[in-house]
């Protein structure tokens, strides 16, 4: 039994302890917030201490839970580096590079499991489209479309300040470009726009146009420009030479497949966040790999920081990966 303790109380720690409370080889140690009020609140509803400093939570945990703001965590990795505790890290791993350059370095001398939160992985019909790739049944990809939109997050302000958050690419549409990358392989060209850069963000909306060294193409979209009162949703078409299959997260978690006429697909429904737990916690427990590595986290990072980059010199940025 893995005892497991959460840094943060809020929207995400919220997530993650409602997924460790459910398996059955984790038990969920409490809570740290800055705001003891949160953590209290959170072990009300879950069970657990409430701890007043991270390093009494530390003390009581074979595996820590960071998800607080990415620019916030540094003092935490270094210490529980030092611990070697293993360690699961909401996406992305940092907000700048050279902070993930100083991670590789870290991890590089000690053995410390480290798994970055990268949960559309694990999204059952974002899964069983990789599948379909793998078996080829789609035969080669020429394009990719595909959408994740809603309204700012309302939970907490700093997703506001483009230097805490990134902005929409940062946050939301890395989701998108480290799902393609991670199916499709080296990215040879990125461009972007996006529509703010600012300390106090309304809205932000962008595109991020990924060319990958195999000729595909995909077309990312992620938005906080709606109102609060419209759903959060995402989509994705997938035009391959033998099949196209499309899906919208509003039409009934179906996917549409194009081959030998229209053909419906239901995945089974999980729990996203809980699969991505479960897989991680059973890595730890069975001393192997863990499925989503920090150098992926890190990839990820450097594609999204790359199209800011883009979307802020108004150019394309090539040779993004070698």
């Amino acid at each position: 039994m893995l005892r497991v303790g959460i840094v943060g109380a809020g929207f995400m720690g919220t997530t993650h302890a409602a997924s460790i409370v459910e398996l059955d080889n984790a038990k969920l140690v409490g809570f740290y917030d800055l705001i003891t009020e949160k953590s209290e609140k959170l072990s009300k509803r879950f069970g657990g201490k409430v701890f007043k400093t991270a390093d009494e939570l530390f003390k009581e945990s074979d595996v820590v839970v960071l998800a607080i703001p990415p620019t916030e965590r540094k003092e935490y990795y270094e210490r529980l580096i030092e611990l070697e505790k293993a360690i699961f890290a909401e996406k992305p791993v940092f907000r700048n590079l050279e902070d993930a350059i100083w991670l590789e370095e870290k991890l590089s001398k000690k053995t410390v499991p480290f798994m970055v939160g990268h949960v559309v992985r694990y999204f059952p019909e974002f899964f069983k489209l990789k599948e379909e790739y793998l078996k080829g049944t789609l035969g080669e990809i020429s394009m990719i479309r595909s959408a994740r939109v809603g309204s700012i997050p309302q939970w907490a302000d700093w997703f506001r300040k483009f230097s805490l958050s990134g902005g929409v690419i940062l946050d939301l549409a890395i989701h998108d470009i480290d799902f393609w990358a991670w199916m499709l392989g080296p990215v040879d060209s990125i461009r972007a726009v996006s529509n703010s850069f600012s300390e106090n963000i309304e809205t932000d909306h962008c595109i991020v146009v990924m060319k990958f060294k195999n000729g595909a193409v995909a077309h990312i979209e992620g938005g906080w420009s709606y109102p609060t009162a419209a759903p959060f949703k995402y989509s994705y078409e997938v035009v391959g030479t033998k099949n196209t299959i499309s899906f919208d997260s509003l039409k009934n978690h179906t996917i549409v497949s194009y081959r030998d006429g229209i053909k419906l697909l239901h995945p089974t429904f999980i729990n996203p966040y809980k699969m991505m737990m479960k897989d991680f916690l059973n890595a730890v427990e069975e001393e192997r790999p863990v499925p989503i590595k920090p150098e992926d986290g890190i990839r990820s990072l450097k594609l999204a920081l790359k199209a800011i980059e883009s979307a802020k010199s108004g150019e394309t940025i090539s040779n993004v990966e070698g």
